[in-house]
């Protein structure tokens, strides 16, 4: 996420008269705006289906109501420019068609590519350039993919398929964390820098990379391993493997100094977040939290999710420092993704 700050220099003088006639008049003020964006979906009252949404300071946005689940999965902000990645049912019921949406503008990247619950967006550091990470399917098999502006780029691998799930830019290098699975259908950990792959675990492992994030030459890595019969949260700094509870690791952030990772960690998979490997819990009164999507503003640190009541009922949400509050939605949903920016005009 790149955030731009505006500022207004104003140059006074021992005395100055404003355009009224006023003498030293005040000086030039701003105004301050902090935005949270969440993208996720909500579910369509009359059939259940899914509908891709976002919320902007807890106001609800809905794209147009569909015949097929769909679902917005990732969203980024740049200036005043909304980024949200998507993706749509195809109608053969077999893939997924991946879009992405720019200011609400639709953009069909390709259809029949599967990317289901996993596809990932972001703006270049230089603002003008938009990625997003996922899957495509050819000759029968799915292949790791991102597009830059719309093009299409092919990641190497040698296994029969890969997927992308999380993508940034960094100084014109494109880093993309996913998967790969074997002949023998199991699936392991890998990322790229451009176009080489670098596998983070044994190809037997089962595990699988979400999220990716940098903090000087170190690269950070999120999402789970195998143990037995469970997932296990896993992380790896430039390639080194560490492990927490039961559980699994979806989203990773930075502040520049410290690391930030969401997940589900323990038996049933309670929501938290981590900084710098130490876990912090949440809680939503009554409910069942998860946590999809991270990040962090200052101080603060934001996490995306949902709930789930007694009686099963699925609902979007996001935590502020580990306060909950509840997002508006029709008939349940969920929130997967969350950016914070602050604008001063």
């Amino acid at each position: 996420m790149v955030i731009f700050f505006v500022g207004l220099l104003a140059v006074v003088s021992c005395k100055k008269v404003d355009s009224g006639g006023n003498a030293n008049p005040a000086p030039n003020t701003f105004v301050t705006d902090t935005n949270i964006y969440v993208a996720g979906y909500v579910n369509n009252y009359s059939n259940y289906l899914q509908i891709p949404a976002y919320w902007k300071n807890g106001a609800l946005y809905k794209f147009a109501d569909s015949s097929l689940n769909s679902s917005a999965e990732s969203i980024a902000v740049h200036d005043t420019n909304v980024l949200i990645s998507a993706t749509i049912e195809h109608t053969n019921g077999g893939a997924y068609t991946a879009i992405y949406y720019l200011n609400g503008n639709k953009v069909v990247l390709a259809d029949s590519a599967f990317v289901g619950m996993s596809q990932s967006a972001t703006f270049g550091s230089c603002g003008c350039d938009i990625y997003v990470c996922g899957a495509m399917k050819i000759n029968g098999h799915y292949k790791a993919v991102y597009w830059k502006n719309g093009t299409a780029h092919l990641l190497p691998n040698n296994s029969p398929d890969s997927f992308a799930l999380g993508i940034l830019e960094n100084n014109g290098n494109i880093y993309v964390a996913g998967s790969a699975v074997t002949t023998v259908n199991s699936k392991y950990a890998v990322y790229w820098k451009n176009d080489v792959s670098y596998p983070l675990a044994d190809t037997l492992s089962g595990s699988e990379a979400r999220g990716i994030a940098l903090v000087g030459a170190d690269i950070y890595v999120a999402g789970y391993s195998r143990s037995g019969s469970i997932n296990v949260a896993a992380y790896w700094k430039s390639g080194v493997q560490t492990n927490f509870d039961r559980g699994g690791l979806l989203s990773v952030t930075t502040d520049g100094i410290n690391v930030f990772m969401g997940g589900d960690q323990g038996i049933g998979g309670q929501g938290a977040y981590w900084k710098n490997g130490t876990l912090n819990l949440l809680s939503a009164q009554n409910f069942q939290p998860s946590v999809d999507g991270i990040a962090v503003f200052g101080s603060d640190v934001y996490v995306a999710g949902w709930i789930v009541s007694n009686q099963g009922q699925v609902s979007p949400a996001y935590w502020k420092n580990g306060v909950y509050t509840p997002l508006t939605y029709s008939f349940g949903g969920v929130a997967q993704s969350i950016r914070v920016v602050t604008y001063k005009h």
